[in-house]
């Protein structure tokens, strides 16, 4: 039996065939048989995803199948969604860098040290008090330019109260810069910190008890904002062609 004669082999013994099969609608080679003519496979109404809306009807479509679903993409991964995240640190302005670094050249004075008080004495440069220069909160003593200006600090008794103090007051951003860190490198009162000019943190904790007497934080404040926003990083200078032999 060859493929032709399949069909007529289950007809005559009683199976039915459905529309298309072995090319059922054809003439029939049996006499007297007619077979119904082809009819196209009935549309498939493809499943929708879970969720996924019915857009028949919005559409205008009537028939199931003239709407051919696919598979939504993926979503993204919380690794691969996650957007860059800003810095956890803050770094000063690049002229405030420039002049630390000027004054670690020509005075010794660590960078990360200058840097890190400017921060906080200042508040990065945002709480300086207008017309005074000084954003290092250096008192005046006697003789000294000075504006009065309420600050908080500790008391003898390490109370944290508000007091009126003295701060010294600099004709220029340039001269404050100068004046802080002559006095640093060059002090008696400063006697003890000046052979650790090449250790930033044994240098902090030796100006504390001169710069902030009664207050138990002090090194540690310094020190910590120097370790968190990687202030570190420029001490290292390169050699300064306007400054040969200067550290």
């Amino acid at each position: 039996m060859n493929e032709r004669d399949l069909p007529d082999f289950l007809l005559t013994n009683g199976f039915n065939l459905r529309p298309g099969m072995f090319g059922a609608g054809r003439a029939s080679p049996v006499p007297g048989l007619t077979l119904p003519p082809s009819l196209p496979p009935p549309p498939i109404d493809p499943p929708r995803l879970p969720g996924a809306p019915d857009l028949r009807g919005a559409l205008g479509l009537s028939k199931p199948a003239d709407i051919a679903f696919t598979a939504a993409a993926p979503s993204a991964s919380p690794q691969t969604a996650r957007t860059a995240r800003a810095p956890s640190y803050r770094q000063p302005p690049a002229e405030v860098i420039a002049a630390a670094q000027n004054m670690q050249r020509r005075w010794g004075i660590p960078t990360s040290v200058s840097l890190a008080q400017w921060a906080i004495e200042s508040g990065w440069g945002e709480r300086m008090p207008k017309d005074r220069n000084n954003p290092f909160g250096v008192k005046a003593i006697k003789g000294q330019p000075s504006v009065s200006a309420s600050t908080t600090e500790y008391d003898a008794k390490g109370r944290l109260r508000k007091l009126a103090q003295p701060f010294r007051k600099f004709a220029s951003l340039d001269d404050a810069w100068e004046g802080r860190s002559k006095m640093l490198a060059t002090s008696k009162l400063y006697a003890k910190a000046q052979p650790h000019l090449h250790d930033p943190d044994a240098f902090v904790e030796a100006i504390a008890p001169i710069s902030a007497p009664n207050n138990p934080i002090y090194a540690k404040t310094i020190k910590g904002m120097m370790r968190n926003n990687h202030l570190y990083q420029f001490n290292g200078l390169s050699p300064d062609p306007g400054q040969p032999g200067k550290p």
